[in-house]
C-alpha cells in the first residue's frame, strides 16, 4: 500500500515537468485519470488479500475470483468503449474493481468470524 502511495506522490511532482519538457496535451484525458483513481484502494485491497487466499488454502475462490473479474472486464470494456467511449469503459473499470472489493471483503469476513468468548459451543 506503501508503494502505492509513494508511485502516486512521485507521479503527482513529476508529471508536471514531464508535459512541460515534451510539450504534452493530456487535458482533456485529467477528468478520465481522477475517476480512474477512485478504483486505486479497492484494487490494493484486493491485490493484499490475494496472498491471504494462497495461505489458507483458498486457491480455488481465488482463481474463480480472478477468471469471472478478467472476463467481466474484457466484455464490460469491450462494449462500453464501443458504444459510449473512453469514460464509461473507466466507471466500468470502477464497477469491476468495487465488485471484487465486496466478493474479497465479504469472503475476509466469512473466514474471520469468531464465536464470543461467552457463548454455548454448539
Amino acid at each position: 500500500m506503501a508503494v502505492v502511495f509513494g508511485c502516486a506522490a512521485i507521479g503527482s511532482f513529476c508529471l508536471p515537468v514531464l508535459l512541460d519538457m515534451f510539450k504534452l496535451n493530456f487535458g482533456p484525458s485529467v477528468p478520465l485519470y481522477q475517476y480512474l483513481c477512485i478504483s486505486l484502494l479497492m484494487n490494493a485491497f484486493c491485490i493484499l488479500m490475494s496472498p491471504q487466499w494462497l495461505v489458507r488454502g483458498k486457491f480455488r475462490f481465488l482463481s474463480v475470483l480472478t477468471l469471472m473479474s478478467g472476463l467481466a472486464g474484457f466484455i464490460f470494456l469491450l462494449v462500453t468503449i464501443r458504444w459510449w467511449g473512453a469514460m464509461a469503459a473507466v466507471w466500468a473499470n470502477n464497477i469491476i474493481f468495487f465488485v471484487m472489493f465486496i466478493f474479497n471483503f465479504a469472503f475476509f469476513l466469512k473466514l474471520n468470524k469468531r464465536l464470543p468468548e461467552n457463548a454455548p459451543s454448539q
